[in-house]
């Protein structure tokens, strides 16, 4: 099954769960269980803030709420939904959603993931000593927008990872994050080194970087994110 915890944006670790998401995988109506919530509102609020968002919906036009729920909110919720086959199943892939979520924001809170975010933060640096570099290399063999670089290595390196949030990243994560951008460096050097074209040297990283991805199983860079840049 799909995602169905989600973190907010930022740094505040209330995992939750959506009123939509809770009625395509118990297979209801959005609508019935937006009138359970409405009808039962105080006996959520006891549990926290009740939050929404307004969206429109395609073909209708006509907005709707999406209520955001934490744990014991989304909890509730089911309790009040008849029990067939289709919500026994969503609770239960709800419960290790949620455990899984737990766990995960205790791992960005533990000394060990503090740690490996801090030695990254010395790797990231000197990768963008590197980069500077041949920013610098680039632009004296005539390349116009060499300063782009920075953010196309940038994004090789956390895709090569699987990373869309270095500031949420497992540890997992950030250690193979260590890996690539140090491979990242390596290769900067050593095609500045052999005085390689620019071009070459940036195609040479992304090759790398992609059989690294195969063998970690992540997912390598693709379209114009890995087009060098003239």
């Amino acid at each position: 099954m799909q995602d169905i915890v989600f973190l907010p944006k930022g740094r505040s670790y209330e995992p939750f769960t959506t009123s939509n998401v809770i009625a395509e995988g118990a297979l209801i109506q959005h609508h019935t269980v937006t009138r359970l919530i409405q009808k039962h509102e105080a006996d959520f609020r006891e549990f926290g803030i009740l939050r929404f968002k307004v969206e429109v919906i395609k073909g209708r036009g006509q907005p709707e709420k999406s209520y955001h729920l934490n744990e014991p909110q989304a909890t509730l919720l089911l309790t009040y939904l008849k029990n067939t086959e289709p919500v026994r199943r969503f609770k239960k892939e709800l419960v290790r959603q949620f455990y899984a979520m737990r766990e995960y924001i205790q791992e960005l809170n533990s000394p060990t993931w503090k740690e490996t975010r801090s030695i990254g933060k010395e790797v990231r640096k000197k990768e963008t000593d590197c980069i500077r570099e041949f920013v610098v290399y680039a632009e004296a063999q005539g390349s116009q927008n060499a300063q782009r670089y920075y953010t196309s290595f940038t994004r090789l390196a956390d895709k090569t990872a699987g990373i869309s949030d270095r500031d949420t990243a497992s540890v997992i994560q950030l250690n193979t994050l260590l890996l690539v951008e140090n491979l990242i460096a390596q290769e900067i050097q050593s095609g500045i080194q052999r005085a390689e074209p620019y071009r070459d040297i940036y195609t040479a990283c992304r090759a790398r970087l992609g059989s690294f991805a195969q063998l970690v199983g992540t997912s390598p860079a693709q379209s114009k994110d890995a087009l060098p840049i003239r």
